[in-house]
């Protein structure tokens, strides 16, 4: 945040009402490029942290006794959007609009803190999530390809193996017919 506001009234309001920064009019160059400098290396490792937050398990209770807040409130932010779409995984109306309304964010702003944390759209997150289910499922054996893929919420059998091939670089034919051959 960019402001005259200089007070400290001002600083603790800005950064309460959600801004990564606050800096008062006149402000240095060199540490407004510093400060957006270490704004993006903090992005990057966020996305370094959470790449592979799609394929986590959803946890009953935080393990995490991290003293960093922030690191908290984004772990308790993922692992409430992989529990709402657990909880949704074979509801195939559940999409973008649904996820937002659940998380209490409009779909801009869902977009912009999922695409800052994993590196991922929200409709890429979601589908990411409901493809590392069917993978899970594939390896268990108990459903044929189509099955897993009404189980994950696709409603076409042929976009859920298209989609899942672009995921893992395989067919789940193949995947299952790979598990058939180690049993």
């Amino acid at each position: 945040m960019l402001t005259a506001k200089a007070d400290q009234d001002s600083k603790i309001e800005g950064l309460e009402s959600g801004a990564d920064a606050y800096l008062a009019k006149p402000f240095n160059k060199k540490e407004l490029k510093i400060r957006l400098q270490n704004m993006i290396e903090l992005t990057r490792k966020y996305q370094n942290k959470y790449r592979n937050a799609v394929a986590l398990p959803v946890k009953t209770a935080s393990t995490d006794h991290s003293p960093n807040k922030v690191i908290d409130h984004e772990n308790a932010f993922l692992q409430k959007v992989n529990t709402l779409i657990d909880e949704n995984m074979d509801n195939g109306g559940f999409l973008v609009d649904e996820l937002s309304k659940e998380v209490g964010m409009n779909r801009s702003q869902l977009y912009r803190k999922l695409k800052a944390l994993t590196g991922k759209s929200t409709v890429a997150y979601l589908r990411s999530r409901r493809l590392h289910e069917a993978q899970r499922l594939l390896k268990k054996g108990d459903l044929n390809v189509s099955e897993v893929g009404y189980a994950v919420g696709f409603s076409s059998p042929s976009y859920f193996s298209k989609a899942f091939s672009d995921e893992f670089g395989y067919s789940p034919t193949e995947m299952k017919n790979k598990k058939k051959t180690n049993s």
